[in-house]
């Protein structure tokens, strides 16, 4: 995409977990609510990940014109070594972030992401928006200086659902997949002897 940013990214097709997208949440310990999502990026996606590297990049180099301590007075090594923060999913106890790299991403809810569906169409439907989806995610990559802390920050930007998944977590079955066919019920009596 020609109009984004050098510390922006659009992420090949990931596999979406903890989904906060219709309304945002107030995390333990947190003083403001936000929505987020933790992305699971296969480790065969060197494209997503490549991007993402070059935005990591884009996001020191905005730290140092930006006069950001500490980024403007860190030498070439130490600014190099200033990585967001990627998880190994091999090292995860859950089955499906094994083979996948986890990025957490996140913005306030004062700033909610836009979310649109398969066929582009805005949606917060948490029926159709959940954990287990699979989606293409737009991240803004940032440096942050708080509190004697330093490194690149993920924010959340947009989603596109791209696709159903197994739910995640406790998600809601589609009510699509749980019926039948109204065929299919048991008829109602009115007599005979409960369980």
């Amino acid at each position: 995409m020609s109009d984004l940013q050098s510390n922006e990214v659009v992420t090949g097709e990931c596999r979406l977990s903890y989904v906060t997208l219709a309304e945002p949440t107030l995390m333990k310990g947190a003083a403001k609510a936000t929505y987020s999502v933790k992305i699971l990026i296969a480790k065969t996606d060197t494209a997503t990940l490549k991007a993402l590297g070059a935005a990591r990049d884009a996001a020191r180099a905005n730290g140092v014109a930006e006069g950001k301590k500490p980024f403007s007075t860190y030498n070439a090594a130490k600014l190099a070594s200033m990585n967001l923060t990627l998880k190994d999913g091999d090292e995860s106890d859950r089955d499906e972030e094994a083979g996948c790299w986890l990025l957490n991403a996140k913005t306030p809810e004062d700033k909610p992401p836009g979310v649109i569906n398969e066929k582009k169409e805005r949606t917060k439907d948490p029926i159709e928006i959940y954990s287990g989806m699979y989606g293409r995610v737009h991240l803004q990559l940032f440096p942050y200086d708080t509190n004697g802390n330093a490194g690149i920050g993920v924010s959340l930007q947009n989603v596109m659902k791209t696709k159903d998944g197994d739910p995640l977590g406790g998600a809601r079955k589609r009510p699509e997949d749980v019926f039948g066919s109204p065929a299919d019920a048991s008829p109602f009596e009115t007599s005979g002897s409960p369980i």
